[in-house]
């Protein structure tokens, strides 16, 4: 056969094969609602959502719903993808999340409602989570994920703001300072804190002194030894005063704060006087001394003893009878007669 007609005969099936339409790819199309959820919870509450899938497309579809953890930053994009792979701790937001996880299966024109549910971790912290529910398609949940981390499917951003409800408290009962402190080895000031809140609180402050023209002339922490006040706990707290060159009336300010949400403060006032034993004996016996030098100074100097001995008066008594008087009465005589 000549090499013509073999060429002709080889192009004819090819060219045939060539002309042939060709085949329907099927369209993948689907969506999903909503594109955010945002709760806010406490701990131990549950959630209840519905996420609706709807197939748009002209061929079934098969979806693998995934949870992610994230990062979001202040303008709410998302800066940190981890997959659902590094979820496994107790406290991250995608433990809480109960969403079905095999594959949903799409017929064109179907519409599918899945459950969601939020289900609060007992022991959750205040703070803002972030989780992306994924909703890839194809022909295993790999590739399906895969689709998610690439930006390349539906998706869907959870937010979950955890409110501090924690209730910071603490109660003062009593303040005092002793009434007269003497020594510079005291134990003066006590005060007693009590917590009927439900969170451990350390309160911090200090004790403010002021003279009697409203002037602070020393001051001393309230909770040196930083101790911590657990819920329902109390505790008596005692500190010093400083004598040092104090005399005198004082006022003693108490100024305590806790709190770490929400600072809150306490305040109490009382006066006192700091009187050192040293100081008074040695005044008082500067003022012992003084007045026997006084009088000493007296007697030498304006001769007291010497008036005494003038103005003392002498009493004589006689042991003769004196005559007879008019106005005298004589009971012998008239004994007599």
């Amino acid at each position: 056969m000549h090499f013509r007609h073999l060429a002709i005969l080889i192009a004819i099936p090819i060219f045939a094969f060539a002309l042939q339409p060709a085949p329907v790819v099927a369209q993948v199309a689907y969506t999903v609602t909503p594109r955010v959820i945002d709760v806010s919870a406490e701990s131990r509450d549950i959630i209840s959502r519905t996420i609706r899938i709807e197939n748009t497309g002209i061929a079934k579809t098969g979806i693998f719903p995934t949870v992610n953890e994230i990062t979001v930053d202040a303008g709410g994009d998302i800066v940190d993808f981890q997959g659902p792979a590094m979820v496994d701790r107790t406290s991250a937001v995608t433990s809480w999340i109960e969403l079905p996880r095999k594959e949903i299966a799409i017929m064109p024109g179907e519409r599918y409602e899945l459950p969601l549910t939020i289900r609060m971790n007992p022991n959750t912290e205040p703070g803002e989570y972030h989780a992306l529910l994924g909703f890839g398609s194809g022909r295993t949940r790999a590739d399906a994920a895969r689709q998610v981390e690439l930006g390349r499917a539906p998706t869907i951003v959870v937010t979950i703001r955890v409110e501090d409800t924690k209730i910071e408290r603490v109660d003062l009962k009593g303040f005092r300072i002793e009434k007269f402190i003497t020594d510079a080895e005291n134990n003066a000031i006590a005060y007693t804190l009590e917590n009927p809140g439900d969170t451990t609180v350390v309160p911090q402050g200090e004790v403010i002194i002021y003279d009697g023209n409203g002037g602070e002339v020393a001051s001393v922490p309230a909770n040196p030894d930083g101790i911590a006040l657990a819920p329902g706990e109390s505790v008596e707290l005692t500190t010093s005063v400083p004598t040092s060159g104090l005399i005198g009336q004082y006022k003693g300010f108490l100024n305590v704060s806790y709190g770490a949400a929400q600072t809150g403060a306490l305040y109490d006032t009382v006066f006192f006087y700091v009187l050192p034993w040293q100081r008074l004996l040695l005044v008082f016996g500067i003022i012992a001394a003084a007045a026997v030098f006084l009088t000493v100074i007296l007697y030498r100097r304006y001769g007291i003893a010497d008036d005494d001995e003038a103005h003392r008066l002498e009493f004589h008594v006689r042991n003769e009878a004196s005559p007879d008087q008019d106005h005298d009465i004589n009971l012998k005589r008239n004994q007599e007669e």
